[in-house]
């Protein structure tokens, strides 16, 4: 099976949905798959590969990405700020640069390749945008959407959701374009509450929803206990007003005192976010905040661990995609959750080793709850137990149910 994928930011360090998609084709072995993609550094161009554990070749194409406002100096943030209202009400949702990148690279690659199979990721929007045109020119292969990230149901900026009711519009009118014309759409089952509403409903014989396919157990049990100094690690990135992690690592550091020190947070993310925790917390506060690395190595760095930390978004239906690769590791979790609706509550409520808190509880009842649960016994998970439970993020599993429903 010939597959042609639509994706962004997999090249150098891909993130959570260009993860799951490239786990979940490289589980079906006669895959031979060919991932367009998005590179800001035109240096990356001759990048062919993705992570070593990713079958398929790489065609990258550069965009020039404009800076985020948090990247902005102070004339640049004025200048943002008032190119969002035109932006909000008349700009497209889907960026016109990146389209017609992905639309000229795809083009190519569908000539050269003759793919079974089209797969566009959202996010971007410009992926779905792209490949809806390129259904017009070539409709023989199979045009399959996976969507991760919702777009009308997607937490907004500040500015954003003044203008909520005029940008929900625009994006209600695109989104019937985008899921009219794909012959699969995939959403995930944190979203399914969101996609029965009375304007999806007349695609639902179309829609298959899926967990996050990233479980991938590695070991056949994991042992219990911990290190009489554990290591606590995070491995993701943080968002404004969706996940800001000053609360999380208050708690840590407050939980490392109450231990005497007999505790350190590992914490690897990117962007401003480093220089941030860097500039807030030190070594006497037990957190220690790194560059993002690749998923290779990020795994071996949780492998290492004791513990592994999660965040929940500022979102009810928003899953973090790591927290499957977090159970696929059978190691303790310690969930912070900013929402009572948060879907990864009832997701772990059936782990063997988990411990939930509420972010809007006492700091101090946190913190204590932490060096509890560190100082508990930890008894043994076995990959059994958790395949049964979490069959549904198995990547080969997901595969299956896709290529059934789309009629291969």
């Amino acid at each position: 099976m010939k597959i042609l994928v639509l994706l962004s930011h997999c090249i150098p360090k891909p993130r959570a949905n260009e993860i799951c998609v490239s786990k979940m084709i490289s589980s079906q072995k006669d895959a031979c798959t060919t991932y367009v993609c998005t590179v800001d550094d035109e240096a990356l161009l001759g990048v062919r590969e993705l992570e070593p554990s990713v079958n398929g070749r790489v065609v990258p194409f550069y965009y020039n990405r404009p800076k985020s406002f948090s990247e902005r100096g102070f004339f640049g943030k004025i200048c943002y700020l008032l190119t969002r209202l035109p932006s909000v009400l008349f700009s497209p949702v889907y960026d016109r640069a990146m389209t017609k990148g992905f639309l000229r690279t795809a083009e190519k690659a569908i000539k050269e390749d003759a793919p079974d199979m089209v797969v566009a990721v959202l996010q971007p929007a410009a992926a779905p945008e792209a490949a809806r045109r390129l259904k017009k020119r070539y409709p023989s292969p199979k045009y399959l959407l996976y969507d991760l990230d919702t777009v009308s149901d997607s937490s907004l900026g500040r500015f954003e959701k003044l203008l909520f009711a005029v940008y929900s519009k625009k994006v209600l009118r695109w989104e019937r374009k985008i899921y009219g014309a794909f012959d699969l759409i995939v959403h995930l089952d944190s979203h399914k509450e969101h996609f029965h509403k009375k304007q999806y409903r007349s695609y639902l014989t179309k829609t298959l929803f899926q967990g996050v396919p990233l479980l991938d157990i590695r070991n056949d049990c994991k042992s219990g206990g911990l290190r009489e100094a554990p290591v606590l690690i995070y491995a993701g990135r943080f968002y404004p007003s969706l996940r800001e992690p000053q609360h999380l690592l208050d708690v840590l550091s407050l939980a490392n005192k109450k231990r005497g020190g007999r505790l350190a947070v590992d914490v690897y993310t990117d962007g401003e976010y480093v220089r941030k925790i860097s500039n807030r917390y030190s070594a006497d506060d037990g957190v220690f905040v790194h560059d993002y690395l690749s998923q290779d190595e990020i795994n071996s760095k949780m492998e290492e661990a004791d513990v592994l930390i999660s965040l929940g978004n500022n979102g009810t239906n928003m899953f973090p995609s790591k927290i499957v690769t977090y159970v696929a590791l059978m190691k303790p979790i310690i969930h912070l959750y900013q929402s009572k609706d948060d879907p990864v509550i009832s997701y772990l409520e059936n782990y063997p080793d988990a411990l939930l808190l509420d972010v809007g509880a006492d700091i101090n009842d946190n913190a204590q709850a932490i060096v509890n649960f560190l100082e508990a016994e930890h008894m043994p998970i076995n990959r059994s137990e958790i395949e049964e439970l979490y069959r549904n993020n198995l990547p080969a599993y997901n595969m299956q149910k896709i290529i059934a429903r789309i009629g291969f």
